[in-house]
């Protein structure tokens, strides 16, 4: 092993401090995924139980809750989005659609799908109906409001109205006006690479706990 009064020389100390900040960082790293992880199996549970129950008026559901609920209102088609999805291999959209309840808040509501050449069914003019709370799939808000998305985010509806939107979305599963569009498909909450992430900053965390002294005694076998 190289000296000591070597490995308390300027250069060195600054690599010893380097290295202590970026073990520190990987473990963070890979700490925050396993916490991620940990995230997404509670709300799996949590949208799993919502699945389970029977109906409650969403009236009566707090903010930040998934359940299966009830609602009453009418469609704004002026606030509508499709997400870009596919199903059975076939290239669609959900069609994402604004609720306003009859309390007089807003409810971003997958309304169901349409192949990629379909056109949109217009919604009807008034809901009485069915659905489950589902997480948002949240990210950076356009500068525009977008006729087509990749995720099912009720803040783009916020952004660009006047609506006080709900932070879940409903996957409509009952209604009373049929019309011609898929129903929305009922899936799992993805749990994500969060584990094999965290193995990988871990593993990092291996190489350079090993690595570093080798260097060091390299280092000193040459000088």
């Amino acid at each position: 092993m190289p000296r000591v009064h070597t490995l308390l020389r300027p250069r060195w100390l600054i690599g010893h401090a380097l290295v202590v900040v970026t073990v520190i960082a990987f473990v963070f790293l890979g700490m925050w995924q396993l916490r991620r992880h940990d995230e997404k199996v509670t709300l799996r549970h949590a949208v799993v139980a919502a699945i389970a129950t029977s109906s409650v008026p969403i009236e009566q559901v707090p903010k930040g809750a998934f359940a299966r609920v009830s609602i009453s209102g009418f469609f704004d088609s002026k606030t509508q989005m499709r997400a870009v999805r596919s199903r059975d291999g076939e290239s669609g959209y959900e069609v994402l659609t604004t609720l306003i309840l009859d309390g007089g808040s807003a409810l971003l509501v997958d309304r169901g799908w349409i192949g990629i050449d379909a056109a949109v069914p217009d919604p009807p003019s008034r809901i009485d109906g069915e659905g489950i709370l589902w997480p948002p799939q949240s990210g950076s808000i356009p500068d525009e409001f977008p006729e087509f998305v990749s995720r099912v985010d009720p803040a783009v509806v916020a952004a660009f109205s006047g609506y006080e939107v709900r932070h879940e979305y409903l996957i409509l599963t009952v209604q009373d006006s049929p019309f011609d569009i898929k129903p929305p498909e009922i899936g799992e909450i993805s749990l994500g690479p969060h584990r094999g992430y965290a193995a990988q900053w871990f593993l990092f965390v291996g190489v350079v706990l090993v690595g570093y002294p080798i260097l060091l005694k390299r280092s000193a076998r040459e000088r």
